[in-house]
């Protein structure tokens, strides 16, 4: 299996093209998803709902695999995405990092770590000091 093929097609097809519910095709029945943004795991039908979430803040993204390290059955990805606010209208930019376990060529495990608070900051949901306000103890409750 070509791992950087197998993720390319995945986020065309669901993420490029608008069409969460292609996601299941990619995941083993029984696969967790950790990593975004629950401290329990997701399952396939799970990332439907929260792609289908994300896609209505964003046009579909088109994605750079910048980095693909692979060793027997797992794989790790950095990643890029670039798409365009649906309420202002600005580009955006998604970051992250995946890894992937493969079983019979469907992904069993998935690890996340994307940057959501930089998207969320960019699409003006969170304020751009953020981060700052944290550090500093300074945001309101």
């Amino acid at each position: 299996m070509n791992h950087h093929i197998f993720l390319v097609d995945f986020l065309d097809s669901v993420w490029a093209n608008g069409n969460p519910d292609a996601a299941t095709a990619y995941f083993a029945p029984d696969a967790r998803i950790d990593g975004l943004g629950s401290d329990e795991s997701l399952t396939p039908q799970d990332l439907v709902t929260f792609a289908g979430a994300i896609l209505l803040l964003i046009h579909p993204p088109r994605w750079e695999v910048e980095r693909v390290v692979a060793q027997g059955d797992w794989a790790s990805y950095l990643i890029r995405g670039h798409a365009v606010s649906r309420s202002s209208g600005n580009d955006v930019t998604i970051t992250g990092q995946v890894m992937l376990r493969f079983q019979d060529d469907l992904i069993a495990e998935a690890y996340n770590n994307f940057d959501m608070i930089g998207l969320f900051t960019e699409l003006g949901v969170l304020p751009d000091d953020l981060l700052e306000q944290a550090l500093a103890g300074t945001m309101a409750a």
